[in-house]
Protein backbone atom coordinates (compact mmCIF):
# COMPACT_ATOMS: atom_id res chain seq x y z
CA UNK A 1 0.00 0.00 0.00
CA UNK A 2 2.51 2.31 0.82
CA UNK A 3 4.43 1.49 -2.47
CA UNK A 4 1.36 2.17 -4.17
CA UNK A 5 0.94 5.57 -2.54
CA UNK A 6 4.33 6.73 -3.45
CA UNK A 7 3.81 5.54 -6.97
CA UNK A 8 0.74 7.08 -7.08
CA UNK A 9 2.66 10.48 -5.69
CA UNK A 10 5.44 10.34 -8.18
CA UNK A 11 2.74 9.80 -11.23
CA UNK A 12 1.84 13.01 -9.95
CA UNK A 13 4.95 15.30 -9.79
CA UNK A 14 6.95 13.73 -12.34
CA UNK A 15 9.56 16.44 -13.62
CA UNK A 16 8.23 18.55 -11.44
CA UNK A 17 10.58 18.08 -9.24
CA UNK A 18 13.31 20.69 -10.05
CA UNK A 19 10.38 23.02 -10.65
CA UNK A 20 8.83 23.50 -7.85
CA UNK A 21 9.83 23.80 -4.00
CA UNK A 22 8.08 20.85 -1.78
CA UNK A 23 5.44 22.77 -0.47
CA UNK A 24 4.18 23.60 -3.60
CA UNK A 25 4.53 19.44 -4.40
CA UNK A 26 2.48 18.74 -1.48
CA UNK A 27 -0.58 20.74 -2.85
CA UNK A 28 -0.27 19.68 -5.63
CA UNK A 29 -0.22 16.34 -4.78
CA UNK A 30 -3.36 16.78 -2.48
CA UNK A 31 -5.60 18.76 -5.62
CA UNK A 32 -4.98 15.73 -7.24
CA UNK A 33 -5.87 13.43 -4.99
CA UNK A 34 -9.18 15.02 -3.73
CA UNK A 35 -9.88 15.57 -7.21
CA UNK A 36 -9.70 11.59 -7.62
CA UNK A 37 -11.21 10.86 -4.45
CA UNK A 38 -14.60 13.27 -5.24
CA UNK A 39 -14.61 11.80 -9.05
CA UNK A 40 -14.72 8.30 -7.87
CA UNK A 41 -17.47 9.31 -4.93
CA UNK A 42 -19.71 11.53 -7.20
CA UNK A 43 -19.54 8.81 -9.21
CA UNK A 44 -20.77 5.69 -6.67
CA UNK A 45 -23.11 8.43 -5.44
CA UNK A 46 -24.37 8.88 -8.98
CA UNK A 47 -24.64 5.39 -9.88
CA UNK A 48 -26.75 4.46 -6.52
CA UNK A 49 -29.33 7.59 -7.19
CA UNK A 50 -29.62 6.27 -10.51
CA UNK A 51 -30.41 2.37 -8.96
CA UNK A 52 -33.01 3.49 -6.78
CA UNK A 53 -34.68 6.32 -9.04
CA UNK A 54 -33.39 9.53 -8.62
CA UNK A 55 -32.34 10.30 -12.16
CA UNK A 56 -32.02 14.29 -11.92
CA UNK A 57 -29.67 13.79 -9.05
CA UNK A 58 -27.38 11.18 -10.40
CA UNK A 59 -27.11 13.34 -13.52
CA UNK A 60 -25.85 16.06 -11.35
CA UNK A 61 -23.39 13.66 -9.76
CA UNK A 62 -22.32 11.94 -13.04
CA UNK A 63 -21.68 15.81 -14.56
CA UNK A 64 -20.14 16.75 -11.59
CA UNK A 65 -17.64 13.69 -11.32
CA UNK A 66 -16.89 14.85 -15.48
CA UNK A 67 -16.04 18.44 -14.31
CA UNK A 68 -13.73 17.31 -11.19
CA UNK A 69 -11.80 14.69 -14.00
CA UNK A 70 -11.21 18.02 -15.87
CA UNK A 71 -9.75 19.96 -13.16
CA UNK A 72 -7.29 16.90 -12.49
CA UNK A 73 -6.33 16.56 -16.32
CA UNK A 74 -5.66 20.45 -16.30
CA UNK A 75 -3.94 20.41 -13.41
CA UNK A 76 -2.10 17.33 -14.86
CA UNK A 77 -1.04 19.33 -17.73
CA UNK A 78 -0.76 22.75 -16.41
CA UNK A 79 0.85 22.16 -12.75
CA UNK A 80 2.01 26.07 -12.61
CA UNK A 81 -1.91 26.90 -12.77
CA UNK A 82 -1.96 24.69 -9.42
CA UNK A 83 -3.78 27.75 -7.33
CA UNK A 84 -6.44 28.47 -10.22
CA UNK A 85 -7.30 24.92 -10.17
CA UNK A 86 -6.93 24.79 -6.30
CA UNK A 87 -9.79 27.53 -6.10
CA UNK A 88 -11.89 25.83 -8.74
CA UNK A 89 -11.84 22.72 -7.33
CA UNK A 90 -12.52 23.41 -3.33
CA UNK A 91 -15.71 26.07 -4.83
CA UNK A 92 -16.79 23.34 -6.99
CA UNK A 93 -17.11 21.00 -4.20
CA UNK A 94 -18.86 23.33 -1.81
CA UNK A 95 -21.65 24.64 -4.20
CA UNK A 96 -22.42 20.95 -4.89
CA UNK A 97 -21.95 20.14 -1.06
CA UNK A 98 -24.84 23.07 -0.72
CA UNK A 99 -26.91 21.68 -3.70
CA UNK A 100 -26.56 18.27 -2.04
CA UNK A 101 -28.06 19.63 1.53
CA UNK A 102 -31.01 21.49 -0.12
CA UNK A 103 -31.90 19.36 -3.03
CA UNK A 104 -31.25 15.84 -2.13
CA UNK A 105 -34.02 13.73 0.04
CA UNK A 106 -31.53 12.42 2.28
CA UNK A 107 -29.58 14.70 4.92
CA UNK A 108 -26.19 13.63 6.05
CA UNK A 109 -24.55 16.23 8.12
CA UNK A 110 -20.99 14.50 7.62
CA UNK A 111 -20.88 16.04 4.32
CA UNK A 112 -19.90 19.36 6.22
CA UNK A 113 -16.72 18.66 7.78
CA UNK A 114 -15.59 17.56 4.23
CA UNK A 115 -15.70 21.55 3.35
CA UNK A 116 -12.71 22.54 5.57
CA UNK A 117 -10.80 19.61 5.14
CA UNK A 118 -10.60 20.46 1.33
CA UNK A 119 -10.51 24.62 2.20
CA UNK A 120 -7.74 24.08 4.61
CA UNK A 121 -5.11 21.36 2.49
CA UNK A 122 -5.55 23.29 -0.54
CA UNK A 123 -5.87 27.06 -0.21
CA UNK A 124 -3.35 29.25 2.31
CA UNK A 125 -4.28 29.37 6.00
CA UNK A 126 -5.48 32.99 5.39
CA UNK A 127 -8.14 32.68 2.20
CA UNK A 128 -9.07 29.45 4.12
CA UNK A 129 -10.59 31.58 7.12
CA UNK A 130 -12.71 33.99 4.85
CA UNK A 131 -13.80 31.33 2.75
CA UNK A 132 -14.51 29.05 5.43
CA UNK A 133 -16.94 31.94 7.01
CA UNK A 134 -18.24 32.87 3.85
CA UNK A 135 -19.83 29.48 3.56
CA UNK A 136 -20.90 28.88 6.92
CA UNK A 137 -23.07 32.39 6.54
CA UNK A 138 -24.32 30.94 2.79
CA UNK A 139 -25.37 28.05 4.05
CA UNK A 140 -27.29 29.19 7.17
CA UNK A 141 -29.02 31.66 5.21
CA UNK A 142 -29.97 29.65 2.29
CA UNK A 143 -31.43 27.69 5.38
CA UNK A 144 -33.28 29.93 6.97
CA UNK A 145 -34.62 31.11 3.89
CA UNK A 146 -35.86 28.47 2.17
CA UNK A 147 -35.24 25.71 4.26
CA UNK A 148 -33.56 21.98 3.72
CA UNK A 149 -35.34 18.55 2.70
CA UNK A 150 -34.83 16.33 5.95
CA UNK A 151 -33.19 19.16 8.32
CA UNK A 152 -34.55 19.74 11.41
CA UNK A 153 -33.36 22.80 13.76
CA UNK A 154 -31.03 20.26 15.87
CA UNK A 155 -29.58 19.17 12.59
CA UNK A 156 -28.95 22.75 11.90
CA UNK A 157 -27.06 23.23 15.47
CA UNK A 158 -25.37 20.10 15.05
CA UNK A 159 -24.21 20.47 11.45
CA UNK A 160 -23.41 23.92 12.59
CA UNK A 161 -21.07 22.35 15.29
CA UNK A 162 -19.48 19.97 13.46
CA UNK A 163 -18.16 22.18 10.53
CA UNK A 164 -16.69 24.64 13.28
CA UNK A 165 -14.93 21.59 15.14
CA UNK A 166 -13.66 20.32 11.88
CA UNK A 167 -12.61 23.46 10.75
CA UNK A 168 -10.52 24.21 14.00
CA UNK A 169 -8.95 20.23 13.75
CA UNK A 170 -7.59 21.05 10.03
CA UNK A 171 -6.79 24.89 10.73
CA UNK A 172 -4.35 23.47 14.20
CA UNK A 173 -3.07 20.29 12.10
CA UNK A 174 -2.05 22.52 9.31
CA UNK A 175 -0.92 24.92 11.03
CA UNK A 176 1.33 22.60 13.04
CA UNK A 177 2.42 21.03 10.23
CA UNK A 178 3.81 24.56 8.14
CA UNK A 179 5.38 25.91 11.35
CA UNK A 180 7.33 22.38 12.14
CA UNK A 181 7.94 22.44 8.24
CA UNK A 182 9.48 26.65 8.39
CA UNK A 183 11.27 25.29 11.17
CA UNK A 184 12.90 22.14 9.50
CA UNK A 185 13.36 24.21 6.35
CA UNK A 186 15.24 26.81 8.56
CA UNK A 187 17.14 24.08 10.07
CA UNK A 188 18.69 23.12 6.59
CA UNK A 189 19.23 26.50 5.83
CA UNK A 190 21.29 27.33 8.32
CA UNK A 191 22.64 23.60 7.95
CA UNK A 192 23.65 24.39 4.56
CA UNK A 193 25.14 27.86 4.98
CA UNK A 194 27.58 25.88 7.44
CA UNK A 195 28.27 23.30 4.82
CA UNK A 196 29.05 26.13 2.41
CA UNK A 197 31.04 27.86 4.96
CA UNK A 198 33.15 25.13 5.77
CA UNK A 199 33.73 23.86 2.09
CA UNK A 200 35.28 27.60 1.55
CA UNK A 201 37.83 27.76 4.08
CA UNK A 202 38.76 24.22 2.49
CA UNK A 203 38.83 26.29 -0.61
CA UNK A 204 40.87 28.85 0.32
CA UNK A 205 43.09 26.33 1.93
CA UNK A 206 43.32 23.93 -1.10
CA UNK A 207 44.22 27.29 -3.25
CA UNK A 208 46.79 28.60 -0.48
CA UNK A 209 48.44 24.85 -0.29
CA UNK A 210 48.62 24.45 -4.39
CA UNK A 211 50.73 27.62 -4.82
CA UNK A 212 53.49 26.98 -2.89
CA UNK A 213 53.08 23.39 -3.67
CA UNK A 214 53.90 24.20 -7.64
CA UNK A 215 56.84 26.06 -6.92
CA UNK A 216 58.43 23.23 -4.57
CA UNK A 217 57.49 20.92 -8.01
CA UNK A 218 58.67 23.15 -10.38
CA UNK A 219 61.82 24.16 -8.35
CA UNK A 220 62.59 20.19 -7.93
CA UNK A 221 62.06 19.57 -11.89
CA UNK A 222 64.41 22.43 -12.82
CA UNK A 223 67.19 21.19 -10.34
CA UNK A 224 66.59 17.34 -11.57
CA UNK A 225 68.30 19.18 -14.94
CA UNK A 226 71.34 20.25 -13.55
CA UNK A 227 74.42 18.14 -12.88
CA UNK A 228 73.53 16.40 -9.58
CA UNK A 229 75.82 13.40 -7.75
CA UNK A 230 73.47 9.93 -7.40
CA UNK A 231 73.03 11.43 -3.58
CA UNK A 232 71.60 14.74 -4.48
CA UNK A 233 69.44 13.04 -6.88
CA UNK A 234 68.11 10.59 -4.47
CA UNK A 235 66.99 13.52 -2.24
CA UNK A 236 65.12 15.40 -5.48
CA UNK A 237 63.49 12.08 -5.80
CA UNK A 238 62.39 12.19 -2.33
CA UNK A 239 61.12 15.74 -2.19
CA UNK A 240 59.15 14.66 -5.62
CA UNK A 241 57.85 11.42 -3.72
CA UNK A 242 56.65 13.20 -1.17
CA UNK A 243 55.37 16.69 -3.04
CA UNK A 244 53.25 13.78 -5.06
CA UNK A 245 51.89 11.99 -1.68
CA UNK A 246 51.08 15.97 -0.69
CA UNK A 247 49.19 16.43 -4.37
CA UNK A 248 46.72 13.31 -3.35
CA UNK A 249 46.36 14.59 -0.24
CA UNK A 250 45.14 18.27 -1.38
CA UNK A 251 42.94 16.56 -4.53
CA UNK A 252 41.04 14.69 -1.38
CA UNK A 253 40.38 18.12 0.10
CA UNK A 254 38.93 19.04 -2.74
CA UNK A 255 36.96 15.80 -3.32
CA UNK A 256 35.64 16.41 -0.01
CA UNK A 257 34.95 20.53 -0.61
CA UNK A 258 33.03 20.18 -3.52
CA UNK A 259 32.36 23.86 -3.93
CA UNK A 260 29.96 25.44 -7.07
CA UNK A 261 31.25 29.13 -7.89
CA UNK A 262 29.10 31.00 -7.56
CA UNK A 263 26.95 32.82 -10.26
CA UNK A 264 27.81 36.22 -9.35
CA UNK A 265 31.63 35.76 -9.80
CA UNK A 266 30.90 34.71 -13.70
CA UNK A 267 31.36 38.15 -15.56
CA UNK A 268 27.58 40.25 -16.34
CA UNK A 269 28.92 41.06 -19.98
CA UNK A 270 25.42 41.13 -22.20
CA UNK A 271 26.43 41.91 -25.55
CA UNK A 272 25.30 40.83 -28.81
CA UNK A 273 26.65 36.77 -30.14
CA UNK A 274 25.75 33.62 -31.88
CA UNK A 275 23.84 31.38 -30.06
CA UNK A 276 24.33 28.82 -32.70
CA UNK A 277 28.44 29.67 -33.29
CA UNK A 278 28.62 29.11 -29.50
CA UNK A 279 26.56 26.28 -29.20
CA UNK A 280 29.10 24.71 -32.42
CA UNK A 281 32.61 25.98 -30.93
CA UNK A 282 31.56 24.77 -27.68
CA UNK A 283 30.66 20.67 -29.29
CA UNK A 284 33.20 20.97 -31.21
CA UNK A 285 36.09 21.50 -28.08
CA UNK A 286 33.93 17.77 -26.21
CA UNK A 287 34.54 16.51 -29.91
CA UNK A 288 37.96 16.96 -30.65
CA UNK A 289 38.66 14.87 -26.94
CA UNK A 290 35.81 12.50 -27.06
CA UNK A 291 35.82 10.01 -29.93
CA UNK A 292 33.06 7.84 -28.16
CA UNK A 293 30.42 10.57 -28.61
CA UNK A 294 28.59 11.53 -31.57
CA UNK A 295 27.12 15.19 -31.97
CA UNK A 296 24.54 16.16 -33.68
CA UNK A 297 22.93 19.81 -33.65
CA UNK A 298 19.63 20.94 -35.03
CA UNK A 299 18.43 24.94 -35.66
CA UNK A 300 15.11 25.95 -36.09
CA UNK A 301 14.94 28.66 -38.74
CA UNK A 302 13.23 31.42 -35.95
CA UNK A 303 17.23 31.41 -34.07
CA UNK A 304 17.85 35.31 -35.34
CA UNK A 305 22.13 35.05 -36.60
CA UNK A 306 22.66 37.69 -33.45
CA UNK A 307 20.80 37.34 -29.94
CA UNK A 308 21.84 40.07 -26.79
CA UNK A 309 22.58 38.23 -24.14
CA UNK A 310 25.52 36.80 -21.33
CA UNK A 311 26.90 34.73 -23.93
CA UNK A 312 30.30 33.69 -20.87
CA UNK A 313 27.45 32.26 -18.40
CA UNK A 314 25.75 30.36 -21.82
CA UNK A 315 28.55 28.91 -23.03
CA UNK A 316 29.64 27.78 -19.42
CA UNK A 317 26.37 26.06 -19.13
CA UNK A 318 26.66 24.09 -22.36
CA UNK A 319 30.06 23.44 -20.80
CA UNK A 320 29.15 22.11 -17.70
CA UNK A 321 26.19 19.72 -19.48
CA UNK A 322 28.21 18.02 -21.61
CA UNK A 323 31.53 17.39 -18.67
CA UNK A 324 28.54 16.21 -17.19
CA UNK A 325 27.74 13.67 -19.92
CA UNK A 326 31.44 12.52 -20.75
CA UNK A 327 32.14 11.69 -17.04
CA UNK A 328 28.88 9.68 -16.43
CA UNK A 329 28.08 8.14 -19.69
CA UNK A 330 28.63 4.52 -19.88
CA UNK A 331 31.63 2.75 -21.98
CA UNK A 332 29.11 2.39 -24.64
CA UNK A 333 28.60 4.54 -28.20
CA UNK A 334 26.32 7.94 -27.13
CA UNK A 335 24.52 9.63 -29.63
CA UNK A 336 23.99 13.40 -28.57
CA UNK A 337 21.34 15.07 -30.44
CA UNK A 338 20.83 19.12 -29.97
CA UNK A 339 17.80 20.83 -30.68
CA UNK A 340 17.80 24.63 -30.50
CA UNK A 341 14.42 26.07 -31.39
CA UNK A 342 12.64 29.24 -30.37
CA UNK A 343 10.01 28.37 -27.44
CA UNK A 344 8.06 31.43 -26.91
CA UNK A 345 8.42 35.02 -28.25
CA UNK A 346 7.18 38.40 -27.27
CA UNK A 347 8.28 41.63 -28.92
CA UNK A 348 12.36 41.92 -28.95
CA UNK A 349 12.21 38.87 -25.94
CA UNK A 350 13.09 35.34 -27.09
CA UNK A 351 12.76 32.14 -24.94
CA UNK A 352 14.98 30.18 -26.78
CA UNK A 353 14.84 26.23 -26.11
CA UNK A 354 18.24 24.02 -26.27
CA UNK A 355 17.04 20.71 -26.16
CA UNK A 356 20.18 18.12 -25.38
CA UNK A 357 18.91 14.97 -25.58
CA UNK A 358 21.13 11.41 -25.13
CA UNK A 359 20.01 7.82 -26.60
CA UNK A 360 20.62 6.49 -23.26
CA UNK A 361 19.77 6.72 -19.81
CA UNK A 362 22.33 8.55 -17.77
CA UNK A 363 23.45 6.80 -14.98
CA UNK A 364 25.65 8.32 -12.37
CA UNK A 365 27.00 6.36 -9.54
CA UNK A 366 25.63 6.83 -5.55
CA UNK A 367 27.32 6.65 -2.27
CA UNK A 368 25.31 4.45 0.10
CA UNK A 369 27.34 3.72 3.44
CA UNK A 370 30.98 2.79 2.36
CA UNK A 371 29.95 1.52 -0.92
CA UNK A 372 29.44 3.31 -4.23
CA UNK A 373 27.48 2.09 -6.98
CA UNK A 374 25.23 2.59 -9.89
CA UNK A 375 21.72 3.81 -9.29
CA UNK A 376 19.29 1.18 -11.24
CA UNK A 377 16.87 2.36 -13.74
CA UNK A 378 13.87 2.27 -11.52
CA UNK A 379 15.78 4.34 -8.52
CA UNK A 380 16.41 6.68 -11.02
CA UNK A 381 13.28 7.44 -12.91
CA UNK A 382 11.80 7.79 -9.30
CA UNK A 383 14.48 9.78 -7.66
CA UNK A 384 14.06 13.41 -6.89
CA UNK A 385 15.58 15.78 -9.69
CA UNK A 386 17.40 18.23 -7.27
CA UNK A 387 18.93 14.94 -6.04
CA UNK A 388 19.84 14.07 -9.81
CA UNK A 389 21.18 17.00 -10.78
CA UNK A 390 23.30 16.95 -7.59
CA UNK A 391 24.43 13.36 -8.30
CA UNK A 392 25.30 14.50 -12.24
CA UNK A 393 26.85 17.69 -11.34
CA UNK A 394 24.55 20.45 -12.81
CA UNK A 395 23.88 22.45 -9.93
CA UNK A 396 26.88 24.77 -11.57
CA UNK A 397 24.57 25.13 -15.09
CA UNK A 398 21.32 25.19 -12.83
CA UNK A 399 22.61 28.32 -10.78
CA UNK A 400 23.65 30.04 -13.74
CA UNK A 401 20.62 29.64 -15.39
CA UNK A 402 18.46 31.08 -12.76
CA UNK A 403 20.94 34.11 -12.63
CA UNK A 404 19.93 34.46 -16.69
CA UNK A 405 16.18 33.89 -15.88
CA UNK A 406 16.11 30.68 -17.25
CA UNK A 407 15.47 27.09 -15.80
CA UNK A 408 16.24 23.52 -16.96
CA UNK A 409 14.10 20.79 -17.18
CA UNK A 410 14.82 17.00 -16.88
CA UNK A 411 13.18 14.21 -18.34
CA UNK A 412 14.38 10.83 -17.33
CA UNK A 413 13.07 7.51 -19.63
CA UNK A 414 14.64 3.78 -19.86
CA UNK A 415 15.71 4.57 -23.26
CA UNK A 416 16.77 8.36 -23.35
CA UNK A 417 18.10 11.72 -20.92
CA UNK A 418 16.41 14.91 -21.97
CA UNK A 419 18.04 18.38 -20.63
CA UNK A 420 15.87 21.26 -22.16
CA UNK A 421 17.69 24.05 -21.20
CA UNK A 422 15.10 27.48 -21.79
CA UNK A 423 17.24 31.26 -21.64
CA UNK A 424 15.52 34.18 -22.27
CA UNK A 425 17.81 36.64 -24.50
CA UNK A 426 16.73 39.75 -26.62
CA UNK A 427 16.66 39.43 -30.36
CA UNK A 428 19.40 41.96 -32.03
CA UNK A 429 17.26 44.36 -34.73
CA UNK A 430 19.15 43.75 -38.28
CA UNK A 431 19.83 40.15 -37.92
CA UNK A 432 19.81 37.42 -40.20
CA UNK A 433 17.73 34.60 -39.14
CA UNK A 434 19.35 31.10 -40.10
CA UNK A 435 17.95 29.58 -42.82
CA UNK A 436 16.33 26.78 -42.37
CA UNK A 437 16.93 23.69 -40.28
CA UNK A 438 20.78 22.44 -40.12
CA UNK A 439 21.97 19.19 -39.28
CA UNK A 440 25.57 18.86 -38.20
CA UNK A 441 27.74 15.84 -37.46
CA UNK A 442 30.98 17.11 -35.65
CA UNK A 443 33.77 17.13 -35.91
CA UNK A 444 32.89 19.03 -39.17
CA UNK A 445 31.63 22.51 -37.30
CA UNK A 446 34.44 25.06 -37.60
CA UNK A 447 35.87 27.24 -34.29
CA UNK A 448 34.49 30.42 -34.12
CA UNK A 449 37.15 33.58 -34.83
CA UNK A 450 40.22 31.10 -35.42
CA UNK A 451 41.59 31.67 -38.54
CA UNK A 452 44.48 28.90 -39.50
CA UNK A 453 48.11 30.25 -38.45
CA UNK A 454 51.66 29.67 -39.28
CA UNK A 455 52.53 26.25 -37.12
CA UNK A 456 55.45 27.95 -35.10
CA UNK A 457 58.57 25.67 -32.97
CA UNK A 458 57.87 25.75 -28.80
CA UNK A 459 61.73 26.77 -28.70
CA UNK A 460 61.17 29.69 -31.23
CA UNK A 461 57.66 30.67 -29.48
CA UNK A 462 56.90 34.25 -28.14
CA UNK A 463 55.11 33.14 -24.77
CA UNK A 464 53.40 35.68 -22.17
CA UNK A 465 53.33 34.95 -18.66
CA UNK A 466 50.51 36.33 -16.73
CA UNK A 467 51.14 36.09 -12.93
CA UNK A 468 51.31 38.20 -10.18
CA UNK A 469 53.35 35.97 -7.34
CA UNK A 470 56.91 36.88 -7.82
CA UNK A 471 58.22 33.49 -7.33
CA UNK A 472 55.76 31.80 -9.56
CA UNK A 473 57.08 33.87 -11.75
CA UNK A 474 60.33 33.18 -11.58
CA UNK A 475 59.68 29.23 -11.53
CA UNK A 476 57.80 29.15 -14.22
CA UNK A 477 59.91 31.05 -16.08
CA UNK A 478 63.29 28.77 -15.34
CA UNK A 479 61.27 25.51 -15.90
CA UNK A 480 60.64 26.63 -19.05
CA UNK A 481 64.01 28.36 -19.62
CA UNK A 482 65.14 25.48 -21.77
CA UNK A 483 61.97 24.78 -23.81
CA UNK A 484 61.02 28.66 -24.91
CA UNK A 485 63.81 31.28 -25.95
CA UNK A 486 61.41 34.52 -24.54
CA UNK A 487 59.01 34.63 -21.83
CA UNK A 488 57.55 37.99 -21.11
CA UNK A 489 55.81 38.41 -17.89
CA UNK A 490 52.83 40.28 -16.59
CA UNK A 491 52.01 41.11 -13.36
CA UNK A 492 48.14 41.23 -14.04
CA UNK A 493 45.73 41.23 -16.51
CA UNK A 494 45.66 44.97 -16.98
CA UNK A 495 49.68 44.86 -17.88
CA UNK A 496 48.79 41.29 -20.12
CA UNK A 497 46.32 43.88 -22.38
CA UNK A 498 49.08 46.82 -22.74
CA UNK A 499 51.79 44.20 -23.24
CA UNK A 500 49.48 42.52 -26.00
CA UNK A 501 48.57 45.90 -27.48
CA UNK A 502 52.78 46.01 -28.10
CA UNK A 503 53.98 43.06 -29.17
CA UNK A 504 52.57 39.68 -30.59
CA UNK A 505 52.73 36.63 -28.63
CA UNK A 506 52.43 33.03 -29.94
CA UNK A 507 50.84 31.64 -27.25
CA UNK A 508 49.50 33.49 -23.32
CA UNK A 509 49.79 31.57 -19.85
CA UNK A 510 47.21 33.13 -17.40
CA UNK A 511 46.47 32.80 -13.80
CA UNK A 512 42.99 33.71 -12.82
CA UNK A 513 43.46 35.34 -9.14
CA UNK A 514 45.52 39.04 -9.96
CA UNK A 515 45.10 41.96 -8.46
CA UNK A 516 43.68 45.37 -10.71
CA UNK A 517 42.55 43.23 -13.54
CA UNK A 518 42.25 38.88 -13.32
CA UNK A 519 42.43 36.45 -15.37
CA UNK A 520 39.03 36.21 -16.80
CA UNK A 521 38.11 39.83 -17.19
CA UNK A 522 41.41 39.76 -19.32
CA UNK A 523 40.90 36.85 -21.51
CA UNK A 524 37.23 38.55 -22.30
CA UNK A 525 38.94 42.10 -23.48
CA UNK A 526 42.09 39.81 -25.08
CA UNK A 527 39.17 37.86 -27.48
CA UNK A 528 37.13 41.34 -27.69
CA UNK A 529 40.79 42.92 -29.26
CA UNK A 530 41.09 39.56 -31.62
CA UNK A 531 37.80 40.06 -33.18
CA UNK A 532 38.56 43.32 -34.80
CA UNK A 533 41.62 41.33 -36.30
CA UNK A 534 40.40 38.08 -36.80
CA UNK A 535 43.25 36.31 -35.31
CA UNK A 536 43.35 33.81 -32.47
CA UNK A 537 46.36 33.50 -29.84
CA UNK A 538 45.90 30.03 -27.64
CA UNK A 539 45.96 30.91 -24.09
CA UNK A 540 45.96 28.18 -21.37
CA UNK A 541 44.81 29.09 -17.51
CA UNK A 542 47.66 28.39 -15.33
CA UNK A 543 45.66 28.37 -11.77
CA UNK A 544 45.30 27.12 -8.46
CA UNK A 545 41.48 27.34 -8.96
CA UNK A 546 40.65 22.95 -9.05
CA UNK A 547 37.41 23.09 -7.88
CA UNK A 548 34.00 22.03 -9.36
CA UNK A 549 33.01 24.42 -12.04
CA UNK A 550 36.82 26.06 -12.46
CA UNK A 551 38.22 24.74 -15.46
CA UNK A 552 34.72 25.80 -17.06
CA UNK A 553 34.70 28.81 -16.49
CA UNK A 554 38.09 29.67 -17.52
CA UNK A 555 37.03 27.83 -20.76
CA UNK A 556 33.57 29.72 -21.25
CA UNK A 557 35.58 32.66 -21.20
CA UNK A 558 37.39 31.71 -23.89
CA UNK A 559 40.77 30.47 -22.82
CA UNK A 560 41.62 26.97 -24.65
CA UNK A 561 42.98 24.80 -22.23
CA UNK A 562 43.44 24.72 -18.41
CA UNK A 563 46.08 23.26 -16.18
CA UNK A 564 45.75 23.36 -11.96
CA UNK A 565 48.82 23.85 -9.60
CA UNK A 566 50.57 22.02 -8.69
CA UNK A 567 51.23 20.51 -12.27
CA UNK A 568 54.56 19.03 -13.81
CA UNK A 569 56.00 21.15 -16.11
CA UNK A 570 56.16 18.47 -18.79
CA UNK A 571 52.51 18.64 -19.12
CA UNK A 572 52.83 22.24 -19.40
CA UNK A 573 54.75 21.79 -22.04
CA UNK A 574 52.88 19.24 -24.16
CA UNK A 575 49.33 21.72 -24.34
CA UNK A 576 51.70 24.47 -25.34
CA UNK A 577 53.31 21.96 -28.14
CA UNK A 578 49.96 21.31 -29.39
CA UNK A 579 48.39 24.46 -29.47
CA UNK A 580 51.17 26.18 -31.44
CA UNK A 581 50.99 22.70 -33.63
CA UNK A 582 49.24 22.84 -37.14
CA UNK A 583 46.29 20.68 -35.18
CA UNK A 584 46.15 22.70 -32.17
CA UNK A 585 46.15 25.74 -34.24
CA UNK A 586 43.36 24.51 -36.53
Amino acid sequence: MVQFLKDLTQLFISNLENRFDSETLHKIVLIHLIGIVSVGLCLVLGISRMVFGGISESIVLIMSALFLLSLVILQKQKPEKYNRNGYAMVLYLSVLVLFMVFFFEEYNPGWFAIIPFISIVILSLRSCISFNLIFLVIFNALYLIFGAKGVAYYHLVYSNGLFVASFLFMYSYEFMRITNFQKIDKAMIQAQAQYKEKNEFLSRLSHQIRTPLNNIIGLNSVMNRSNLDEVQNDYLDTIQASANNLVSVVNSIDMLSKVQPSSENVTNNTLAFSLILTINSTINLFAQTTTDIKFKSNYSSKIPDKLIGNSIKVKQVLLNVFESFVKYKSKEMLQLTINTSVERELNDQLDTLIEIRADKLLRPTMRMLDEVREISVKELLNLDKRKYIDLVDLNVSVDLLESLGGKMRITLSESYTLYEILIPLKRKHDTLVYGGNQTKVLPDIMLVGKTKQQQIELYEANVLLVEDNVINQRIVALSLQKAVKNVDVAANGKEALDMFAKTKYDIILMDVQMPIMDGIKATIKLREIELGSNSHIPIIAVTANALAGDKEECLSAGMDDYISKPFHINDLIDKMKYFLSREGLN
